[in-house]
């Protein structure tokens, strides 16, 4: 199953957004509305873009179980580099 599908079927009430393509910047709305933003940053590795500033973004490292922040230059070189490749969710209801 791919990362969207999975989260298809787990994540019951919320429709999944397939925001590949979008830059990071954009897909940082959502995480502003407090939706944790899934990102591919390349090699198999993925992150959870959590919170942001001006300057750096929070991400949840799901390999490590741990958060780091990022700055938001090298955020988006890294996400760039790896297709930016995002998904996130809202609630089904929002949706409609």
């Amino acid at each position: 199953m791919t990362s969207l599908e999975i989260l298809q079927k787990t994540l019951k009430g919320y429709d999944v957004l397939n925001l590949s393509g979008c830059t990071l910047d954009e897909v940082l709305y959502y995480v502003g509305e407090h939706q944790a933003v899934y990102a591919e940053i390349g090699n198999d590795e993925v992150v959870l873009i959590v919170g942001y500033g001006p300057e750096n973004v929070e991400l949840y490292d799901p390999s490590a179980g741990s958060v780091h922040l990022m700055n938001l230059d090298t955020a988006n070189d890294v996400m760039s580099a790896a297709g930016n490749r995002f998904l996130s969710y809202v609630p089904a209801a929002a949706s409609q």
